[in-house]
């Protein structure tokens, strides 16, 4: 579904991007794991049309039809069924919950169907169908980002981003929030994924890549990384 070829990325004068490849394939999990500063954010602002590369490619194949990435604005990017669920959540915390939600079906015509689509996201998140009259800043970190996450899913996305889902959350969360992304893939949702908490990512992960100073250092299954020395070792604690 997803192809990533060759592709450099700077921000300022920093070289952040040095050359990385990679694909996600139709109703998959891919996991881009690694450091702080590896550059796994840039790669999904640039996929989302947020930051300009200055080489490669990233094409997305739907329908039929190829689509690059590098030469469309970020609304035909979304419009076209890649939505990006960024760090941080982002939701607009003076507005509901409902309100927070609609803004994610704009690309979406009819209110019947922008209806439609909130009710879904309520029946994953009952909680947020509770909170929809109260603004969103008044919410948990974990009602949160299950409502940036909704927002996301409400896009109708073909191909979801998703940047860091688990962070500030407790335990318990994080794992609730990682049985919904578990559970998007059977809905037929392809997803890329950037997580810090390697184990978590792994172990849902279809294929999975290493990222290292700009470059992509390994790949794998999620199972054959969560197994490897070497990222045993960097990322999931383990003693060599």
């Amino acid at each position: 579904m997803l192809e990533v070829e060759e592709l450099h990325v700077f921000r300022g004068a920093t070289h952040v991007l040095k050359g990385i490849s990679f694909e996600v394939q139709t109703g998959e999990i891919a996991a881009l794991v690694g450091a702080n500063g590896a550059g796994k954010s840039t790669t999904l602002l640039t996929l989302s049309g947020l930051i300009r590369a200055r080489s490669g490619r990233a094409a997305v194949r739907l329908g039929g039809a190829t689509i690059d990435l590098l030469r469309m604005p970020p609304e035909r990017i979304v419009r076209a069924g890649i939505v990006h669920c960024p760090e941080g959540r982002q939701i607009f915390h003076s507005l509901t919950v409902a309100e927070n939600l609609a803004l994610g079906a704009y690309t979406r015509t009819g209110a019947a169907e922008v209806a439609h689509a909130i009710e879904e996201v309520y029946e994953l998140f009952p909680v947020l169908e509770q909170r929809a009259r109260l603004a969103a800043g008044t919410l948990s970190g974990g009602e949160q980002m299950m409502l940036a996450l909704g927002r996301a899913l409400v896009a109708s996305p073909k191909l979801l981003l998703l940047d860091e889902p688990s962070l500030g959350l407790a335990p318990k969360m994080v794992e609730a929030i990682f049985d919904v992304i578990a559970g998007l893939k059977d809905r037929g949702v392809t997803i890329l994924l950037i997580e810090q908490n390697a184990a978590m990512a792994l172990e849902i992960a279809d294929r999975a890549y290493v990222m290292e100073n700009g470059r992509i250092v390994l790949s794998g299954t999620g199972a054959e990384l969560a197994e490897n020395d070497e990222v045993r070792h960097a990322y999931l604690g383990v003693a060599l």
